[in-house]
C-alpha cells in the first residue's frame, strides 16, 4: 500500500542532503559576484587596457578609441554558471534579454541593472545544461541588439 518508514526516512535524507548541496553552491556564487562587483567598482577605466577582468573580451581598441563592448558572456568558475552583460539603457531590454535567455533554456539565477561608467548594464548570472557553448548565448543577443538598433534607427 505505501511505502515503509525506513524508506520514507532514506528519501528525507536524500532531499535533505540535495537541498544543502544547494545551499553551499548558492552560498559560494554568492560570494564570488560579491568579490566581482567588489573588483569591478575598484577598477578605472584607465585600467581597461590592462585586462582589469581577466578572461572576458569586454573592451577592445578601435583605431585610437578605446571602447566598450555591448555584450560580455563568460564562464564562471563553477561548471555551468555563465555571466552575461549587455549595455541596456533601456529597461524594456532587460525584459527582452531575459526573455531570450529563458528561451534557450538557462536558468536565471541573478538578474539586476547597474550603473557603470554613465550607462546602465544589464547582468545576469545563469546556469546552462552541461555542454553548453557561450557563443549559444552571445549570438541571440547580438541579434536582439541589432534588431534594437535597426528599430530605432528607422525611428528617426
Amino acid at each position: 500500500m505505501g511505502q515503509s518508514i525506513d524508506g520514507l526516512l532514506d528519501q528525507a535524507v536524500k532531499h535533505i542532503l540535495y537541498l544543502k548541496s544547494i545551499t553551499c553552491r548558492a552560498e559560494q556564487l554568492r560570494q564570488w559576484v560579491h568579490k566581482e562587483v567588489a573588483a569591478r567598482k575598484s577598477c578605472r577605466s584607465t585600467d581597461l587596457k590592462d585586462n582589469c577582468e581577466s578572461g572576458a573580451s569586454w573592451a577592445f581598441e578601435f583605431g585610437s578609441e578605446f571602447q566598450l563592448c555591448p555584450i560580455v558572456v563568460e564562464d564562471l568558475p563553477h561548471p555551468g554558471h555563465l555571466r552575461i552583460e549587455m549595455l541596456c539603457n533601456e529597461h524594456v531590454l532587460f525584459l527582452e534579454i531575459a526573455q531570450v535567455l529563458s528561451g534557450l533554456d538557462l536558468t536565471i539565477l541573478k538578474g539586476a541593472m547597474e550603473n557603470r561608467s554613465c550607462n546602465t548594464w544589464a547582468h545576469f548570472i545563469v546556469e546552462g545544461t552541461k555542454g553548453f557553448h557561450r557563443l549559444d548565448i552571445f549570438w541571440p543577443l547580438m541579434q536582439l541588439l541589432h534588431r534594437r538598433r535597426k528599430t530605432v534607427s528607422s525611428k528617426i
